[in-house]
This record gives structure tokens, C-alpha cells and sequence, in this order.
């Protein structure tokens, strides 16, 4: 054999084992139909016997195919034109009865400058073909879970910066294009105290792999607030490497909102029954020692009248009336708090002189101050008004004076002033030279759920309820209160209200 022949023979010898070893099936048809080459695996994807194969006809072949077909009309049709136009190519699909997809790839054979035949080409590609179905339906899915769920999902590189939001985290910064917030970090849209500690968690899990909960506060450049329930994950590529993180965050703003309401109404719900135990102990207690007195008077004088001289008398009736008196007090700060905490209590705020007005709350204190030899002083400018209800002043007034006198010892005095504060307040003080009060009793002080009652320099009852209703009042009036005090050298309470807003006077004329 010489050289050409044995080279020829390799070079065939080459080209079977490539045909035989390829996962395509090749069929080889010259320009008259005849079948010049198969390979197994063209008969494997098809099917066909052998002494189909041995006719070595093209139309052979077809007729048994077209059986196999899902669309025969197709198939021919794309044969037809092919063999119609020997030089055209061609790329399809071509779908079996048993569900096969097969690639088909048609080319010219071209001998002696011009086509001689054609060559077809099929790929089994049913598994690719499956297998890019399911990845565009998980993408499919995918995408429509990130752009419906309420919830913001966001991916972020290494460097804390996005690169992939859902369209609820794009909304929620008033953004409709992904490309607005690529490679954007949260320093972007949030102040600073609010982004680095989201930076400085994500940094946390990339260092460390360990995922990440919580509840944050974020504050954006707009100055608005929302909380969120944010879980943070390290995101890993197909070699398990960190390559960024991934968030998934709740906006539960409503939700704390409610808490805290509920907190509120919680504390407010406390405070309310520690009132009304106190409430209920006033009653039963500081109500029924004067009524017992007025009751032990009443007996006495209706047992030994007759026998009793007229001063004795005198001094019963005396006896009785302070009973009385501090009775018609304790029962009118009670409704007074009462209607308060019901919501009954009308509130018509006015200008009023403040001078006067104090003068006129003063009856009660003066009338004690006077049996005490305690001198009333005031430091008050005519010309100061001040906006409240003139009910609620009254009572502020006459709780505090009171209390005043109530705690000064014979020949001590009790000044009242006022002055004008930046911000057009006005701060009254009622100050008093009486024993005062510990530090610890002063932190106490306006709260029914703490025991501050004591008796006074000459034994008058006391509750501690005019001053929760001073505060109340107070506040109602948008106003402050708060007292100083030192054991041995007096008291003094000082609470604001609002001043009366006067026009400025008119320009003279020239």
C-alpha cells in the first residue's frame, strides 16, 4: 500500500471514529437522495432498523421518521426548502410524539465548487431544553416574588453597595429604575447615625458568616422615621466564598406605634387604678375622721346641751365649723379631681389679671394664715395677665396657699410673686418660711401611688390630692410645676401659664 493510500486510509479511519463518538446523529445525503453516511447515533435518536438503514434512500428514511414527528407538515416543509435551495442553512427544533426535542442543523456539501449533497445534523437536546424551562420558570418565579412581596429584599456587594433591590425597596425611596440605586450604599439615602450602623452589621457578617436579626430605627435624609424587622445574610457564590449580603426588611413602624400606645395606655391604665385605690383610701379614711369628729360633737351636744355652759358651746360650735371647713375642702378637691380624671371638667381659658385674680383665690388661706399669725405677702405686677380658666386658677391658688400656711409654724410668712419668663410665660411662686421637706419627699411629690401626707404644724389633715390636682390643672393650661424645699428653712412651689399675648401699640402719627 503506498503512502498516499495509507494516509487515506488513517484519515478515513480519523473520521469514522469522530463521527461514531459524537453525541449528534449525522445523516449524509447527496444531491440525487442517496444516503452516503449515518452514524449509530442518528439511528439511535430515530430509531430506524437496520434494513431501513441498508436502503440507502433518503425518502426511505423520511417516510419513517415523519411517523415519529410531532409536526410532520413542518418537517417536510423545511426539508422541501432546503433541498429546493441547496445552498441555504439551517437551525431549528424539531419536537417528537414521545416529548424528544431534537436540534436539527442542516448544511451543503459542496464538491467541485458547487453543492453536491447536504449534511444533517441531531442533537437529543430534551434535558437542556427542560432544564432552561425550569431556570426562566425560577426566574420567572423569582422576579415575581421580588417585585409583589410587601417586603424590602436587597442584595449588596462586599462594600455594602446594592446591586439588586425588589420594587418594594425601590418605592419605598420614591424610585422606580434599579440603575437609580446600583452601587448607591444607605449613606446614600440615610443620615449617618442611622447608616453606619447598618454598615457596620453587614461588615460583622462578611467577617464573620453569621446572619444577623433585629429590630432598627432609620432615620433618612428627610428627617423621617421608620422601623423595620431586618434579617441580614452573608451571600455566597457557587464556591461558598462571602461575596456581599442580602436583606430582607419589614417596615413594622405601625406596629410600634401601636406598642407604644399600648405602653401608654398600659401606664395610664396603672396610674389610673393607683389613683383610684387612693381615691377610694381618701374616702374611707381623711373623709371619715371629720365626719367622726362632727358626729362625736353632735352627740355631745345632744346629750349634755342642757348642762353645758354657753362658752363650751361656743367652743363645740367653733370645733364643728373647722370640721366643716376642711370637710367642704377635701370634698371639693375630690369632685374637682374626680370630674378631671372623668374628662367632665369644662376648660374655658381667658385673660385675667393675675393680681386680682390671686387675691381673690386667697379667702380660704388668709382666714387660716390669720389664726396663725402668718403674714401674706405678694410681689405681683399690676399690669400681668395671664391666659387660663379662671376655675382651674383658683383652685391652683388655693391648694398651694394653703398647703403654704398649713406647713408654717405661728408668726412665719408666706409670699406670693410673679415675673414675666422669655417665651411669653409667666412663672408664679408661692413661697413659705415653714418646716419644708426632705429631698426624698420633694421627688415624691405629685403622685397619688406615693404616701407624701403628713399633718401640719398644728395638726391640719393633709392628702397629697391638691397637689396632683395642682399639677393636672397646671398642665391642662399648658403650663409647669415644680417645688424647692429645705428641711427646716421652707418651700417654695413654682408653676408657669401662659402670659397674655398684648398688640403691640399702634405707631403715633406724625
Amino acid at each position: 500500500m503506498s503512502p498516499s493510500d495509507e494516509a487515506l486510509k488513517n484519515s478515513l479511519s480519523l473520521l469514522e471514529a469522530i463521527l461514531e463518538s459524537i453525541h449528534h446523529g449525522i445523516l449524509v445525503v447527496s444531491h440525487d437522495g442517496i444516503v452516503l453516511r449515518t452514524n449509530t447515533k442518528f439511528a439511535e435518536l430515530w430509531h430506524i432498523p437496520e434494513n431501513v438503514l441498508a436502503s440507502k434512500l433518503d425518502s426511505t428514511l423520511l417516510e419513517y421518521a415523519v411517523t415519529q414527528l410531532a409536526d410532520p407538515g413542518e418537517f417536510m416543509s423545511k426539508v422541501t426548502e432546503l433541498y429546493t435551495h441547496p445552498e441555504d442553512e439551517s437551525l431549528d427544533l424539531v419536537c417528537l410524539k414521545d416529548g424528544r426535542i431534537l436540534e436539527r442543523i442542516s448544511k451543503p456539501i459542496y464538491l467541485g465548487g458547487g453543492p453536491a449533497g447536504r449534511v444533517w445534523s441531531f442533537l437529543d437536546i430534551t434535558q437542556r431544553k427542560q432544564v432552561e424551562e425550569d431556570l426562566l420558570r425560577e426566574q420567572y418565579l423569582m422576579a415575581a416574588l421580588m417585585d409583589n412581596i410587601p417586603d424590602h429584599i436587597y442584595f449588596k456587594d462586599l462594600s455594602s453597595r446594592f446591586f439588586r433591590n425588589n420594587r418594594a425597596h425601590l418605592q419605598s425611596f420614591g424610585l422606580s429604575d434599579p440603575a437609580q440605586m446600583k452601587n448607591k450604599s444607605d449613606f446614600d439615602f440615610f443620615v449617618k447615625e442611622a447608616a453606619q450602623p447598618q454598615y457596620d452589621d453587614e461588615q460583622e457578617i462578611i467577617r464573620t458568616g453569621r446572619a444577623l436579626n433585629k429590630e432598627e430605627l432609620t432615620i433618612r435624609n428627610d428627617q423621617s422615621r421608620n422601623w423595620y424587622n431586618t434579617t441580614k445574610m452573608p451571600l455566597l457564590d457557587k464556591d461558598k466564598k462571602i461575596v456581599g449580603t442580602f436583606g430582607i426588611s419589614r417596615d413594622i413602624t405601625d406596629h410600634k406605634r401601636a406598642e407604644d400606645e399600648l405602653r401608654l395606655k398600659n401606664e395610664q391604665l396603672i396610674t389610673a387604678n393607683t389613683e383610684k385605690d387612693k381615691f377610694f383610701s381618701i374616702i374611707a379614711h381623711d373623709i371619715r375622721s371629720p365626719f367622726n369628729a362632727f358626729l362625736g360633737f353632735t352627740r355631745i351636744m345632744a346629750e349634755e346641751l342642757p348642762s353645758m355652759r354657753l362658752d363650751d358651746i361656743q367652743k363645740m360650735a367653733l370645733l364643728m365649723r373647722k370640721s366643716a371647713t376642711n370637710l367642704y375642702r377635701l370634698l371639693e378637691n375630690l369632685l374637682e379631681w374626680s370630674s378631671l380624671q372623668r374628662g367632665v371638667t369644662a376648660f374655658n381659658p381667658a385673660s385675667m389679671p393675675l393680681l386680682a385674680k390671686t387675691k381673690e383665690s386667697m379667702v380660704f388661706a388668709l382666714e387660716a394664715a390669720d389664726k396663725k399669725e402668718i403674714s401674706v405677702g405678694y410681689q405681683i405686677a399690676g399690669d400681668l395677665e395671664v391666659f387660663a380658666d379662671e376655675n382651674m386658677f383658683a383652685s391652683i391658688i388655693r391648694n398651694l396657699s394653703m398647703n403654704a400656711v398649713k406647713f408654717t409654724l405661728k408668726g412665719g410668712e408666706v409670699t406670693i410673686a410673679a415675673k414675666k419668663l422669655p417665651g411669653n410665660t409667666i412663672e408664679i411662686s408661692i413661697r413659705d418660711t415653714g418646716i419644708g421637706m426632705s429631698r426624698e419627699m420633694v421627688g415624691n411629690l405629685f403622685h397619688l401611688d406615693i404616701n407624701t401626707s403628713r399633718k401640719g404644724t398644728e395638726g391640719e389633715p393633709s392628702t397629697g390630692l391638691g397637689l396632683v390636682l395642682c399639677r393636672d390643672f397646671i398642665e391642662r393650661n399648658n403650663g409647669k410645676i415644680r417645688a424647692e424645699s429645705e428641711e427646716g428653712r421652707g418651700t417654695t412651689f413654682y408653676f408657669t401659664l401662659p402670659a397674655t399675648e398684648k398688640a403691640d401699640p399702634p405707631d403715633s402719627e406724625i
